[in-house]
């Protein structure tokens, strides 16, 4: 029993360290699925050449005097076709680009530019072809046949078929993949059935799922405590070198001593879980405003460094001073002011600068003494 408590503990605090985001591998798919009576966007297709709404002007003589540059050049390389680029603005980094893993509206975005389901909604919510010119059932309605276009290639000029169809949808019900939508496809025979065939442990099964989703409330609660999270938002900015999950936990500490004194109550919890499991000997109980968030934070970053996670951005391959930079650039953007103004210690888009930067480079060198508290 004292084995299980433990146990529960080092849920309860990961779970208040981070919220859980599943990234399983994508193995290749294998057997028969039927056709999906419902269309699947997620589906790989052909990928059009974009077709920029605006030609880019080819570049002007340079003047005979210095002239300041009437637009910069952009941040990254953009590859381009016939001398045109297709700029999309996005105001969030994607978290994963998996046609059957994604699931925010920014990544979705993006990948319904490249992919086509085998249908699509048109200006009037209307489901109209896609990638299949016709479907119709069978005499009971128990089967669903799409006829696709002629012609159709991905990007690369290779053809696109049935098969790659069949193996997208048996790909999104395989139990490995486990996306964020794969309950669309439970109408499919078979589909749910397969994406459960991984539980063969059904007691360890319902306890599992019953820890689960008390870290999945606790993490939410974390997140949410009092408002926006710091380590939440400055998350985004870290997603290319870190999984969402991750970035959150690395950055709960250092956010710990700057929100300490507004949020004293929750952390005297973590410490108490801390404590039972020998991250911490301090009295947190004892302990308020900065210290206690200085007690907290060096329980964190223990935790993390056991389990093996990064507790500091240095330490994280390919990390750079550009990834502080774009977080402080984020938190200036006035569609985050009411982000910024609903966290626990309230804040401007001016006061980023002055008390954000000293929590990320406490962050990117383990130093918390850098961090100061309003």
């Amino acid at each position: 029993m004292k084995h299980a408590k433990q146990k529960l503990s080092l849920v309860l605090l990961a779970a208040l360290l981070l919220p859980i985001l599943a990234a399983c591998g994508a193995p290749q798919g294998g057997g028969q699925a039927q056709t999906s009576p419902s269309p699947a966007p997620e589906s790989p297709v052909a990928s059009p050449s974009p077709a920029p709404e605006s030609p880019v002007a080819s570049p002007s003589p340079a003047p005979e005097s210095p002239v300041a540059s009437p637009s910069p050049a952009p941040e990254s390389p953009v590859a381009t076709t016939g001398g045109k680029v297709l700029r999309i603005h996005q105001p969030q980094y994607p978290d994963v680009f998996d046609p059957q893993k994604s699931s925010f509206t920014n990544e979705i975005g993006i990948l319904a530019l490249v992919y086509e389901g085998l249908t699509k909604l048109n200006e009037n919510l209307e489901t109209v072809p896609a990638a299949a010119e016709s479907w119709e059932f069978n005499d009971d309605a128990t089967e669903l046949t799409f006829t696709l276009r002629e012609g159709l290639t991905y990007s690369d000029g290779s053809p696109l078929t049935s098969e790659n169809f069949r193996y997208a949808i048996e790909r999104t019900c395989d139990p490995a993949t486990a996306g964020e939508y794969q309950s669309i496809l439970f109408e499919i025979v078979g589909c749910e059935d397969w994406a459960g065939t991984l539980v063969t442990d059904t007691v360890a099964y319902e306890a599992g799922r019953e820890a689960l989703g008390l870290a999945t409330d606790l993490g939410g609660y974390a997140i949410m405590l009092g408002g926006t999270s710091g380590a939440h938002l400055t998350s985004f900015s870290l997603v290319d070198i870190l999984s969402h999950g991750r970035a959150c936990a690395l950055m709960n500490p250092y956010y710990a001593v700057f929100f300490a004194p507004a949020v004293e109550g929750p952390l005297r919890v973590v410490g108490s879980i801390a404590r039972q499991l020998g991250y911490t000997q301090e009295d947190t109980d004892s302990l308020e405003g900065r210290r206690l968030g200085l007690a907290i934070a060096r329980a964190l970053i223990a935790f993390l460094e056991k389990v093996g996670l990064p507790s500091r951005l240095d330490e994280v391959p390919g990390f750079s001073q550009a990834h502080i930079e774009r977080a402080l650039k984020a938190a200036k953007d006035p569609q985050l002011k009411m982000k910024l103004e609903n966290m626990p210690v309230p804040l401007t888009a001016e006061m980023g600068d002055d008390y954000m930067g000293p929590v990320l480079e406490a962050a990117r060198t383990g130093n918390l003494e850098l961090i100061r508290n309003v």
